[in-house]
């Protein structure tokens, strides 16, 4: 995400971890454009706060779609892709 081109994308960051501020967290924070911890949004706001936010590819770093509905799928239904990444262990992404 560091390294993303700036001029070309824009990065908005759902989280839905839980509660602590880590060096992980920290690090994604930096690397995107926009961060906003969904976890007091229900599934119905969480989904029109990334319609709002205009949302053409979603990815799911946690392969779980958190809580949420709206994560678990493509925030509209002629918009965007949904890709998920799959943990393979329990180290954090």
């Amino acid at each position: 995400m560091e390294t993303h081109d700036r001029k070309q994308f824009e990065v908005f960051a759902y989280y839905c971890g839980i509660n602590r501020t880590d060096q992980t967290q920290q690090r994604i924070m930096r690397g995107v454009d926009h961060w906003l911890d969904i976890n007091p949004l229900n599934d119905d706001q969480a989904a029109a706060k990334m319609a709002e936010d205009g949302i053409d590819i979603l990815v799911d770093l946690t392969a779980t779609g958190c809580a949420y509905q709206g994560v678990r799928a493509p925030p509209g239904p002629d918009r965007g892709e949904l890709v998920r990444i799959p943990r393979h262990n329990g180290d954090a992404i």
